[in-house]
C-alpha cells in the first residue's frame, strides 16, 4: 500500500519501542532444547518471531502462550518456511542437525532465497554434519539428522554474524566439544547478544583469541524477557534529531548487548546531544543538530537505514557497512536512491555511503520502499520529521520487525494517509 503523513506532531514525545526480535528468536531456540518449561516473554509478534515459533511447532516443539517446553529428540521429515526471516533459517540450520531421523528442508519467500547461507553450511560439514543447499550459495537448504561431532572449525563470518551463532546455541548438543574460529567477523554485538542467552539458559561459551570454544552440556529451563529493541528505537531517535525535539525511549536496556545501542549513543555522543539513561529508558534532549557525523557500522549494519536520513541535515558518512547490501534489500543502493530524490548529494563505495545535505529537501516525491521494512521506516521518519508530502510505498513491510510502527507514529502525531 502507498501512504503519506498528516503533520500533527504533539508536544511531549514518548515511545515505547517492540522487544527485540533477536533476542526473542535465541531465547525461543534455546528454550526448545531446555529439558523441562521455560517462560519467553514475548509480547510483540513481528513477522520473524512468528516465522520461529512456527519453525519450532513443527519440529515437535511444545509452546503455549510464553511457555516453551523443550522437546529432545525433535521431529523430522518436514518442509519448513522459514518466511523472510534470515536469522530463522540460518539458526534452524544447524537446528536441524538434531532431529532424530530423516532430512529436513528449510525455505522462504523469494527475498529471503537471495541471501547467502553456504558459509554457515561449509562449517556443519566440517564439523561433521551433513546439510546442503539447492542454489548455489542459497537456500533452501536439506540438513541431513546428523548431529555435529564438534572438534575445530572454521567460519567465515564476513557476511553475517549469524552463522557463528547459529552453531554456537546448538554446539552444547554436538558429540564432542567445538571450537569455532571466526574469520572477519561483523555484528560482534550480535554474537555477544547470543552468549548473553546461552549464559542465560545455563551454557557459558569460553572466548581465547577470537576462538569460541563450547563444551558439550545442555540448557536448563528458564524465565527470559528480551528487551525493548535498539535497531527500532533508532528510527525514533533519528526522528526526534531532524525535527529537533526531545524523546524518551521507554524500555531501553544498557544492561543487555544490543549493537544498535552502541551506534545510538555514538550517534548522540558526537552530534551533541544531550542524553540519560535510567530505569525508565533512554532520554534524548532538544537539539538542534549541524555539522558532521562519521561512523562505522561494522558490528550493527540495522542501523544503517535510520542513520542515514540524518544526511537530510548534516553531513554523515557511514563505513563498514558491504554486509548490509545482503540484507532484504542492498541497504546502500536503497537508501541512495531515496535520498537522491529528496535531493541530497550521495556518494556510495562498495563498503561506504556518503551524504551531504540538500539546501532544501524535495517536497511531493514518490518514495520507494524497497520491500524492506528498514528502509519504509527510514524514509518514514524523514518524510515527518521535514514534513515533505511524501508518497511511500510498501506500508505492509514493517511488520517483518515492527508491527505497531504506524500506531507509534500515530502517538507522536503523524498518522498514516492511504494513497490510491
Amino acid at each position: 500500500m502507498k501512504f503519506r503523513f498528516s503533520y500533527e506532531p504533539k508536544d511531549r514525545w514518548s515511545v515505547k519501542p517492540p522487544q527485540s526480535k533477536s533476542y526473542a528468536q535465541r531465547a525461543l531456540l534455546i528454550a526448545s532444547l531446555a529439558a523441562g518449561r521455560s517462560k519467553v516473554v514475548i509480547n510483540d509478534m513481528p513477522d520473524d518471531v512468528r516465522a520461529m515459533i512456527h519453525a519450532l511447532k513443527m519440529f515437535g516443539v511444545r509452546i503455549s502462550g510464553n511457555t516453551v517446553s523443550g522437546s529432545m529428540p525433535l521431529n523430522s521429515g518436514r518442509i519448513i518456511t522459514c518466511g523472510e526471516s534470515g536469522a530463522t533459517i540460518r539458526f534452524l540450520t544447524s537446528y536441524s542437525t538434531l532431529v532424530d531421523s530423516g532430512y529436513t528442508v528449510l525455505t522462504g519467500k523469494a527475498g529471503l532465497l537471495k541471501r547467502p547461507i553456504e558459509p554457515l553450511i561449509n562449517a556443519i560439514v566440517n564439523l561433521g554434519g551433513l546439510a546442503m543447499t539447492l542454489k548455489g550459495p542459497y537456500p533452501p537448504v536439506i540438513i541431513k539428522a546428523q548431529k555435529m561431532s564438534g572438534g575445530d572449525a572454521v567460519i567465515n563470518s564476513s557476511g553475517s554474524s549469524q552463522y557463528l551463532s547459529s552453531i554456537l546455541m546448538v554446539s552444547p548438543y554436538s558429540v564432542n566439544s567445538t571450537s569455532i574460529s571466526a574469520e572477519g567477523l561483523v555484528s560482534r554485538p550480535y554474537v555477544d547478544m547470543t552468549l548473553h542467552v546461552m549464559h542465560r539458559f545455563g551454557v557459558d561459551v569460553e572466548i581465547k583469541d577470537n576462538v569460541y570454544n563450547v563444551r558439550k552440556g545442555f540448557y536448563r529451563p528458564a524465565v527470559f524477557e528480551p528487551p525493548a529493541d535498539a535497531s527500532s528505537a533508532a528510527f525514533f531517535m533519528s526522528l526526534a534529531l531532524l525535527s529537533g525535539r526531545g524523546i524518551m525511549l521507554k524500555g531501553i536496556n544498557g544492561n543487555m548487548p544490543q549493537a544498535d545501542l552502541l551506534s545510538m549513543l555514538e550517534v548522540l555522543d558526537k552530534l551533541g546531544v544531550p542524553h540519560a539513561m535510567n530505569q525508565d529508558g533512554l532520554k534524548i534532549g532538544e537539539s538542534m543538530i549541524n555539522g558532521t557525523l562519521e561512523v562505522d557500522l561494522r558490528n550493527s549494519p540495522d542501523s544503517l537505514p535510520p542513520l542515514s536520513v540524518l544526511g537530510l541535515k548534516v553531513r554523515v558518512k557511514i563505513s563498514g557497512v558491504r554486509h548490509a547490501r545482503i540484507k532484504e534489500s542492498d541497504r546502500i543502493s536503497a537508501i541512495s536512491s531515496e535520498l537522491l530524490k529528496l535531493g541530497a548529494i550521495v556518494e556510495e563505495s562498495p563498503d561506504s555511503i556518503t551524504i551531504a545535505p540538500p539546501v532544501n529537501p524535495r517536497k511531493g516525491i514518490k518514495l520507494n520502499g524497497w520491500n524492506d521494512h528498514r528502509i519504509v521506516m527510514a524514509m518514514s521518519v524523514a518524510d515527518a520529521a521535514l514534513e515533505l508530502g511524501s508518497t511511500i510505498e510498501n506500508y505492509e513491510n514493517v511488520s517483518k520487525s515492527y508491527p505497531r510502527f504506524f500506531e507509534d507514529m500515530a502517538g507522536l502525531g503523524y498518522r498514516v494517509v492511504p494513497v490510491e
